[in-house]
């Protein structure tokens, strides 16, 4: 079902009208805001859409070099809700975010004028409805802020440049009250980092009630597991757990870890931006699988793709299963979860992981002159 923007008279007749060129316009019709400007993909400019109100109009003409030109049209509450996760990037937060395909989250905003369907790189019949995006299942409803305090937390340890990175399955979902739940540290630390909680690993709250004020009511074992492989990869001791008392040695000592991994370019990102296990359950396929997919096309590769990762280590057979077609991981090495059953397998995995990342980091020293 279409969004009921597209249908306004004074959206049709944007999208049939003259072209509106790359520089955006501004302008009020009808008591609505209206934003429009032409672009060869799906582009989404901050800058543009920060100053519509909820109800005000985007109106993007999309000019491929392939194909014919085709609009869509949304208001910001529509853009800020189907597109939440654009939100997330650190595309988005330098000011503006593109997709390389037409998304099928997109689908619902083309503007069909009469009763031709606008031309899209892919045809709408039968076989695209079926991928047209479906609502939230209940077990994913997060709220946006604690998705922007997901995002904020692994920015904040983002390397300048992402040399070796990390996939993973996705974050712990939202439970009740984390919310209110702030961070404090106890002392200043050289870089800025989020106030709020969530359950990443990144989050350094995470499995730290001493940090948390009021500690998350709904439990807080953060994941020790993670902390082993990043205080292995990063040649450190393993913090202890967090079921002990908070001690000001401990936080040091994970900043240590994070500040050396991301010295050395190596970042965990997770596979879907959305969490895929809360107290429901893990997600069943096939939404499991159609989530990561849009999740890692859209959003997550896009994010890294220009800096061509020397290495990309899948942590999970199961994302892996679903994400091992794409191009980007037919050299990726995958290694099975920290909490594998078979912990020789996961050693294993561990094992080729530490020799991978020691190869590409002795390509790229300098040689000695002799």
């Amino acid at each position: 079902m279409n969004s009921s923007t597209v249908s306004l008279p004074l959206v049709t007749e944007l999208a049939a009208g003259p072209d509106p060129g790359t520089k955006p316009t501004l302008f009020s019709r009808d008591g609505r805001q209206i934003a429009t400007y032409r672009s060869t993909r799906l582009e989404f400019r901050r800058g543009v859409i920060e100053q519509l109100p909820e109800d005000g109009i985007l109106v993007i003409r999309i000019a491929p070099k392939a194909s014919g030109p085709f609009s869509v049209a949304m208001t910001r509450a529509e853009f800020e809700k189907f597109f939440l996760s654009v939100l997330q990037t650190e595309s988005w937060r330098i000011g503006r975010y593109n997709f390389r395909k037409f998304p099928p989250s997109a689908h619902p905003f083309l503007v069909e004028l009469g009763t031709a369907p606008a031309i899209v790189p892919a045809l709408r019949n039968e076989r695209t409805e079926r991928h047209q995006p479906q609502a939230v299942p209940s077990a994913l409803e997060e709220s946006a802020q604690y998705l922007r305090q997901v995002a904020a937390w692994r920015d904040a340890w983002r390397p300048e440049r992402v040399r070796v990175l990390l996939v993973a399955e996705s974050h712990v979902g939202e439970k009740p009250g984390d919310s209110q739940v702030t961070v404090k540290m106890p002392f200043a630390t050289p870089e800025p980092l989020p106030g709020q909680f969530c359950r990443l690993v990144y989050c350094l709250g995470y499995g730290e009630d001493g940090i948390c004020d009021p500690p998350p009511p709904a439990g807080n074992t953060g994941t020790p597991q993670y902390w082993r492989i990043f205080a292995e990869i990063a040649g450190l001791e393993p913090p202890t757990r967090p079921s002990f008392p908070f001690s000001t040695s401990r936080l040091n000592h994970r900043l240590a870890i994070l500040r050396e991994l991301r010295k050395r370019g190596i970042w965990l990102v997770d596979a879907s931006n959305r969490a895929l296990n809360r107290s429901r359950g893990k997600l069943k396929p096939p939404q499991y699988v159609q989530i990561i997919q849009r999740s890692w096309e859209d959003i997550v590769w896009p994010s890294v793709e220009n800096e061509r990762p020397d290495l990309i280590c899948v942590i999970g057979h199961e994302v892996f299963s679903v994400l091992g077609h794409r191009p980007e991981l037919h050299e990726a090495l995958v290694i099975s979860q920290p909490q594998d059953r078979d912990y020789v397998r996961h050693r294993d995995g561990m094992s080729r992981l530490l020799q991978a990342i020691r190869s590409v980091e002795a390509k790229r020293r300098p040689r000695k002159l002799t």
